[in-house]
């Protein structure tokens, strides 16, 4: 998967052998991608991977990294690589005082992984969205800490922990592992709205100190004396805006257009919006989801939308090993 990977280890983290940069090279999985490494000094390795389009931004100054993975939707990019210059340098100064970072985190319309590192003190900040869109995990072993958007990348880097046996009943109960588990022991899912700053200490181990950022109470008024029909008008405006606001990029826009509600509400906020879009959908080898796929055409020929439905041929064992190579269980092979 693309994204970000953090090592914080005093071996030689940026050398050869099984080191971060042929781990991350050896992860390249489908044709396009490719990996950058952005620092391997003061027991920091940075890099990240890829493929053309995908959202990342570096910036850096004399011995201070940012990097920002993903979008953030409702301000320039100029004015989040200023606001998060200043919030992050503080901690890379060795603030320990996050309640800034905390709100620009809670009111931030995005999906991001933000990390920034001071190389020469070693110290570093990395911390996510209010959702956690962006799935990403970490695993502490001895000294060293890893933090990666891929499974694989930490389980190489850690010589593949064993299975952890609960989270693998737990996911063939549920069809997902509980409490931030996940299929392998001592590699845990970063919870959303997560900061983690800490401090990589020459001849010591790794200190780390997670805060979670504050998040709304979405029960608050819920129960109280407000108007149902007020806060359902506020619910569908806050709905137009992030709409909007995801349409209004310089890209072509498609709607995965099934016959469910969720796609069709985002169809309703398209509309109603003026936002430019197209649509498509899926059919399956089996003809599973026929109905979505009959239901997704009407919509399309009442609406006059340009839609394209497209027929998937058969999967082969070479589509369900690439899968269980880019997510290592975390997404069944069925998929």
């Amino acid at each position: 998967m693309p994204g970000t990977h953090l090592v914080i280890d005093h071996a030689p983290v940026a050398g050869s052998g099984e080191g971060p940069r042929p781990v991350m090279d050896s992860l390249l999985h489908l044709p396009g991608y490719s990996s950058e490494t952005v620092t391997g000094d003061s027991g920091i390795f940075l890099g990240y991977t890829r493929y053309p389009g995908y959202p990342v931004e570096l910036h850096s100054a004399g011995d201070r990294i940012l990097l920002i993975e993903g979008t953030i939707y409702d301000r320039p990019l100029s004015a989040v690589v200023s606001e998060l210059t200043e919030l992050t340098g503080h901690l890379l100064d060795g603030s320990d005082e996050t309640s800034a970072l905390s709100g620009w985190v809670r009111d931030a319309d995005g999906e991001f992984v933000v990390t920034s590192i001071d190389t020469r003190s070693g110290r570093f900040v990395l911390f996510n969205d209010s959702l956690g869109r962006l799935p990403l995990y970490r695993c502490e072993t001895g000294d060293s800490l890893y933090i990666s958007r891929e499974i694989g990348f930490i389980g190489k880097m850690a010589g593949w922990p064993g299975m952890d046996r609960l989270a693998l009943a737990q996911t063939l109960l549920f069809c997902f592992p509980l409490e931030g588990k996940t299929l392998y022991e001592g590699i845990r899912r970063v919870p959303p709205a997560s900061i983690l700053c800490g401090e990589s200490a020459e001849g010591g181990p790794v200190r780390l100190r997670i805060d979670r950022a504050e998040t709304r109470d979405l029960e608050r008024g819920i129960n109280g004396k407000g108007d149902i029909g007020e806060m359902s008008e506020e619910l569908a405006r806050l709905f137009r805006r992030s709409v909007s606001r995801r349409a209004s990029g310089p890209c072509s826009n498609v709607l995965s257009l099934s016959g469910g509600i969720d796609s069709r509400a985002v169809l309703a906020g398209l509309r109603s919006t003026g936002s430019g879009f197209g649509a498509a959908t899926y059919l399956d080898h089996c003809a599973t989801a026929s109905d979505d796929s009959r239901v997704a055409g009407i919509l399309a020929s009442k609406l006059g939308l340009d839609w394209s439905l497209m027929r998937l041929s058969r999967p082969t064992g070479s589509d369900a090993l690439t899968l269980l190579r880019m997510k290592c269980g975390a997404n069944y092979l069925g998929m």
